[in-house]
């Protein structure tokens, strides 16, 4: 499940790295750094990224009540 939940989110996390390096790369000191970054947020894909996160807190729930049941 892990596995599969990984490479579904890849494509989001791989764009959100290279939008933050650009951010990062081409800014002139960390003030501006902040100010692009909260500009960028729109193209993060942050519903695709949320549904991600919901199927893992979804399995991170079932996996620990499962441990539960069987005792550990």
């Amino acid at each position: 499940m892990v596995d599969l939940l990984e490479r579904a989110a890849q494509p989001a996390v791989d764009g959100l790295m290279e939008a933050v390096r650009g951010v990062l790369h081409s800014s002139a000191d960390l003030l501006d750094v902040r100010e692009r970054l909260a500009g960028i947020f729109p193209a993060w894909g942050k519903e695709a990224l949320a549904a991600v996160f919901a199927e893992a807190f979804l399995a991170a729930e079932l996996a620990g009540r499962g441990d539960v049941s069987e005792g550990r």
